[in-house]
């Protein structure tokens, strides 16, 4: 048995929280969140104790960690999991800096332990599904892609309270950047990226709007991406994810825009809700459950994981050009 602590119980960690609970190989130890409140609904939720200082969880007796706090706060725990020899599987962004990244790196390289970043759309089925077209060399060589990760204004103005610390790129292209180089296997030599802040910094949110960034691979092929968080409340879903890759031989278009279903009601609907996660018969399923197990069956079956530590420091190394980019209004040279 797996037994798993969480250091983090937003709407991340309540959902892996949940996971954990419906895995037979896995056991919820325990969780700390800063947030007396947050921390209060989890216990009695999940029937278990909790803590306001991860440290005191981190005393307990655990296999593995999962860092579920916010984009900015994922070095300090992650290194303090590690330090004491239990597998980790921490959120993405890895790191919001690639001195950060690779601190983290270096700590799980002295130990043998498992250690994942949740880059959940690598178990998300229309993404399998284009990796195999790709591997197979149906669509033949990949020479562009063009990907579109919006949010409503809802996101950093009431769902998350730490929007100012973070930014669409974190935030939301961290996911694009990842699935663009997980399904081309080829790396970004060059990003050139524009930003906007307004409507937010009006609001006493001091983060981009939008910003758009062109991704250049060392083979030539082009990646564009676009990410914003301040479409308006009356999209169907807090989320609007659109994913074209262009090939030699073949097109795949992917779009989640409505979620498969379109609601309209008094409720709005987080992100993903239904092709991301959803609750079937007592059961919640879907690209982050799936994740969550993979990571216990590779701790159980001593087996490597499928997003690395690596992997979030290419990802953050990219984003972090992107930022640059915005900053200096200049192309930044990744490799």
């Amino acid at each position: 048995m797996v037994r798993v602590g969480i250091i983090g119980m937003g709407i991340r960690g309540r959902l892996y929280g949940r996971a954990i609970m419906q895995n037979p190989d896995a056991e919820l130890a325990g969780f700390a969140d800063v947030n007396p409140k947050t921390l209060k609904e989890a216990e009695e939720f999940f029937n278990v104790k909790g803590a306001t200082d991860y440290k005191e969880l981190l005393e307990k007796d655990l296999n593995a960690v999962i860092i579920a706090t916010p984009d900015f706060a994922h070095t300090e725990p992650s290194i303090e999991a590690i330090k004491r020899g239990y597998h980790i599987m921490v959120e993405k962004p890895l790191a919001m800096n690639v001195e950060e990244a690779e601190k983290i790196i270096e700590e799980a390289e002295k130990r043998d332990i498992k250690a994942q970043v949740a880059f959940e759309n690598r178990w998300n089925s229309p993404f399998i599904m284009v990796k195999s077209s790709i591997d197979s060399g149906e669509f033949g060589n990949i020479y562009g892609m063009r990907i579109t990760l919006n949010d409503s204004i809802y996101v950093p103005t009431r769902m998350i309270s730490w929007a100012a610390r973070s930014s669409p790129a974190w935030f939301l292209m961290s996911h694009c950047v990842d699935m663009s180089l997980w399904l081309t296997k080829k790396r970004v030599r060059s990003v050139d990226a524009r930003g906007i802040k307004n409507l937010l910094k009006k609001q006493g949110i001091d983060t981009y709007d939008i910003i758009d960034a062109s991704l250049r691979f060392e083979d030539g092929t082009l990646v564009h991406i676009f990410s914003s968080w301040i479409l308006p409340e009356s999209i169907p879903y807090v989320a609007q994810f659109k994913f074209e890759t262009y090939g030699e031989k073949g097109y795949s278009n992917i779009d989640f825009t409505n979620s498969v279903i379109t609601n309209a009601s008094d409720r709005y609907y987080f992100a993903g809700l239904p092709t991301l996660w959803a609750d079937i018969h007592d059961r919640i399923t879907g690209a982050p459950v799936w994740m969550l197990d993979s990571f216990i069956d590779a701790i159980k079956e001593d087996k490597p994981v499928i997003a690395t530590l690596e992997d979030g420091l290419e990802t953050t190394r990219i984003v972090s050009g992107i930022h640059r980019s915005v900053e200096e209004e200049k192309e930044i040279k990744i490799h």
